[in-house]
């Protein structure tokens, strides 16, 4: 996998763009070619470019109509923008720089400026992607809880609620997310595994990311079975590529034992263990507690009891505590999800999360209460 800089080039122009195009491919750049707003809009989407030159005069989408998009999606907000104009008057130049333009070039261009301002620009850009996401890792007390089905709507409300949101499946086998959201991937986490942990920049880590129809950005695990290796610095490297340019980043990790998995929860702002109200799963979470205990984790980490079927021998909430040793009511624990089997069965057939399909429901009701308790642990209300 190549590391060169990918560059987009947008001009309705075709001599134009073939000469922009030698230019970037001889200085080593990936090109990637537009010849209109719309064109381009694509391409940023598909191919994630690290910087976009720009011409403002173009039939349909103008190049200031493009810029000002851009910057109003959280993803492409901070991406490296060049404007081209056969206009090189200040008032031209203020339209462009109030659009959101990073750099401004007057036609013709002079391919050793225009080269040296992408690089610029570039150089500049590595240094101020600053890692902002909140981190909230999901983890259970046993396999089959419901891990995955908490991990995916809680991310699903805070998409809902305005917060970008970034939701990963951190496991080197494969998982179950793209099942509850019946999705079929091109790309996964394993395109990541594939490579060098010092190839994992944000443009890399981020180019395997994809949207669901929610909004919400998934980047799921492995799915072909092939023998992957998630190291620590694998872990790591993904991590802090994906807290760039969103607001919460929701990890659905399979357990908490092994160095990776602590890495992934020290480097995370709420841990949520999910449990259910049955005698082995509570004998499952004192066990992970303790471990969390012993890892000095405890005072971020939060409970989630996760009612997946009516049954009569369910514990009640008091039980629970005083199975886990805690106070009555004790904030340890973030919320009950009553059951609702059929809701969640048919939320997973149809690829839309509970939360949105059927938000008045008692359960979807108590997932948005659980959201709103971790928006407030994380500072984001």
């Amino acid at each position: 996998m190549s590391n060169k800089p990918r560059v987009l080039l947008v001009d309705d122009q075709p001599g134009v763009l073939e000469m922009l195009g030698l230019f970037f491919d001889r200085a080593g750049f990936i090109v990637e070619k537009a010849t209109d707003g719309k064109m381009a809009l694509q391409k940023v989407n598909e191919t994630q470019p690290d910087i976009v030159v720009l011409d403002v005069m173009m039939p349909g989408m103008s190049g200031i109509e493009v810029c000002k998009h851009l910057r109003s999606q959280p993803k492409t907000s901070q991406l490296p923008i060049i404007m081209l104009s056969a206009k090189g008057e200040v008032d031209d130049k203020i339209v462009g720089f109030e659009a959101g333009a990073d750099d401004y070039v007057a036609k013709p261009v002079a391919r050793q400026e225009l080269l040296a301002r992408a690089n610029a620009l570039l150089h500049r850009a590595q240094y101020t992607q600053i890692p902002t996401a909140r981190i909230v890792t999901f983890v259970g007390a046993k396999g089959g809880v419901g891990t995955t089905t908490m991990a995916i709507n809680v991310a699903a409300a805070l998409n809902a609620d305005g917060k970008s949101v970034t939701l990963t499946e951190l496991q080197s086998h494969p998982g179950t997310m793209v099942h509850h959201l019946n999705m079929a991937l091109a790309q996964d986490l394993g395109d990541l595994l594939a490579l060098e942990p010092s190839q994992l920049n944000w443009r890399e880590v981020n180019r395997r990311v994809v949207q669901h129809a929610s909004g919400l950005r998934l980047l799921t695990a492995p799915q072909d079975g092939a023998d992957f290796t998630l190291s620590v610095e694998h872990a790591r490297s993904i991590i802090d590529a994906l807290t760039i340019r969103t607001d919460f980043l929701i990890l659905d990790i399979p357990t908490i034992a092994g160095k990776v998995m602590r890495e992934a929860l020290e480097l995370t702002d709420l841990i949520i263990l999910v449990t259910e109200p049955e005698v082995v799963s509570v004998k499952a979470t004192h066990a992970k507690l303790t471990t969390l205990h012993d890892w000095s984790l405890s005072d971020r980490t939060r409970i989630v009891i996760l009612s997946r079927s009516p049954s009569a021998t369910m514990m009640k909430r008091d039980e629970i505590e005083i199975e886990l040793g805690l106070n009555q009511n004790s904030d340890m624990i973030l919320g009950v999800i009553p059951p609702a089997p059929e809701a969640f069965q048919q939320a997973s057939q149809m690829g839309i999360p509970v939360i949105i399909n059927k938000p008045h429901i008692l359960s979807s009701r108590a997932i948005m209460d659980v959201t709103n308790k971790i928006k407030l642990y994380t500072h984001e209300i």
